[in-house]
């Protein structure tokens, strides 16, 4: 039978054998699974505490950059589960955080059962998406002083492309092939543009498309991990960053050096 107790009380009574392992697992699960929602370690690690009051167990994590794993409170590994965070999905982060910072007990079917909800959730319409990247991007070189009408539809249309294309994308190929393609087509369209006589601020709107594709997330939580010490995942998420930043480049500098004259 899961076990479920009251917050607080949860060290009361220790899970063994069957139930243990099954608790150690799903803790694993759970732990795994907001990482690859884009979410810290700091925010995985009390998700671990949480889960530990209400179940009954007295697990560690240990995170790294390719897996987590849990250590029991007498030392032996109790599971381990493989991650890839690199990738955002607010929708599943949310729901297993309110549920287990508002839960006073949880049984492990019921932590089964929010895990499965979680894992459903769909991520983001892929029209919603481009709207987004496009509408950013528009803003972006409004700030940075694209007025020209012309201009603020091509940096839309180009970012929106890129969106379209991440999503066309997703699941066949690295999120860093994925950014260096859409990169590549904010520079195209600002090299063709130009060609074309449509718009004289050739650099904004081959730019401004590949500022929306900078991994804001990864590099604040890169940050926060090395500011609490975690220094081995911290600099793992600032490379891939850099990666990332450096597809970016590689995809708006290959495209205008196809038609250098455009983009200077």
């Amino acid at each position: 039978m899961a076990a479920g107790l009251p917050r607080g009380r949860g060290l009361s009574r220790r899970l063994t054998g069957a139930e243990g392992r099954r608790a150690a697992g799903l803790t694993a699960r759970t732990a795994a699974l907001l990482l690859d929602s884009g979410q810290s370690t700091h925010d995985a690690v009390a998700a671990v505490e949480w889960l530990n009051e209400l179940l009954g167990t007295r697990f560690t994590l240990l995170p790294a950059w390719s897996q987590v794993a849990l250590a029991d409170a007498d030392g032996p590994v109790a599971a381990v589960r493989s991650i890839r965070p690199v990738s955002v999905h607010m929708g599943r982060a949310t729901l297993i955080q309110h549920r287990l910072s508002t839960a006073d007990r949880l049984t492990l079917d019921e932590l089964e059962d929010l895990l499965e909800q979680a894992r459903a959730r769909p991520a983001s319409p892929t029209w919603l998406f481009a709207l987004a990247a496009g509408l950013g991007a528009s803003l972006l070189a409004l700030i940075f002083g694209a007025h020209h009408p012309p201009s603020v539809a091509l940096v839309f249309a180009a970012a929106g492309a890129g969106g379209l294309v991440r999503r066309a994308l997703a699941g066949r190929t690295t999120a860093i092939t994925q950014t260096f393609a859409a990169a590549l087509i904010g520079g195209l369209v600002g090299a063709l543009a130009v060609r074309l006589g449509w718009t004289g601020t050739a650099r904004l709107v081959a730019v401004c498309p590949g500022m929306v594709l900078v991994p804001g997330p990864q590099v604040l939580n890169g940050a926060i991990e090395i500011a609490e010490r975690r220094h081995d995942m911290g600099l793992a998420r600032l490379a891939d960053a850099a990666l990332t930043i450096l597809a970016i480049s590689a995809g708006v500098v290959g495209a205008c050096s196809s038609a250098a004259p455009a983009c200077r």
